[in-house]
């Protein structure tokens, strides 16, 4: 085996049949035990194998394309997963951006305690959870999942635990409100439009393609 790893090494062009080929012919010589055989016997040993080559060479052959299929089945596969989970993830921050525009854009604390004290109950919790929900699919912000969910222990947070929640989110991130205020600016008042995520959609792609492209003339 160390002699094969070293022929591969040193020979990177070349298969790694024609290297077992080239190996057991140096190391087993039967080119001497050809040569020792009868003259009868030396023909039929060699006629065998010459017989036999073109059904073990399209064996191979037929291998090596079934490992580049499946190779390009599984590429082919992580790449529709990648662009599903990219469209999944642009199409909820934009729901995101635009839900949280319907309640005056990102909240700091003193815009939270202003629309606890306007809002209706039903609406306050919506609102609530749209600025949870943004600060963690938009913003991506630190912070316990426990902080980001709606339920917990199967129970749902009361309006009273949200605010809680949303205050401790603010706080661990240490947003300001004149950081808030930017925020609201960057993300919830504007959004790309659907004929913008396409193109960028269409541009990770393109990459994605390529590289696939190159791998494959490297392997070949």
């Amino acid at each position: 085996m160390a002699i094969l790893d070293n022929s591969v090494k040193a020979k990177l062009a070349a298969k790694s049949s024609t290297l077992e080929t080239v190996l057991m012919w140096t190391r087993n010589k039967p080119s001497k035990w050809l040569c020792n055989l009868p003259v009868s016997e030396r023909h039929a040993a060699l006629e065998s194998p010459q017989k036999l080559a073109p059904q073990y060479i399209e064996i191979i052959q037929n291998r090596q394309k079934y490992v580049e299929t499946q190779i390009a089945n599984k590429l082919a596969e992580k790449k529709a997963k990648q662009e599903k989970s990219e469209q999944t993830k642009m199409t909820n921050k934009l729901s995101v951006s635009r839900e949280i525009v319907k309640f005056g854009g990102v909240w700091d604390k003193s815009q939270m305690e202003q629309q606890i004290n306007t809002l209706e109950a039903k609406t306050l919790r919506e609102a609530l959870l749209v600025q949870i929900k943004f600060h963690k699919v938009v913003l991506l912000l630190k912070g316990s999942k426990e902080l980001f969910q709606e339920t917990y222990n199967k129970k749902k947070y009361s309006n009273e635990e949200l605010q809680d929640n949303l205050t401790k989110i603010l706080e661990l991130n240490d947003l300001n409100n004149d950081e808030q205020d930017s925020v609201s600016s960057e993300y919830a008042m504007s959004y790309k439009s659907e004929d913008q995520i396409q193109e960028s959609l269409q541009s990770k792609k393109n990459i994605l393609f390529s590289k696939y492209q190159e791998k494959d003339w490297l392997d070949k």
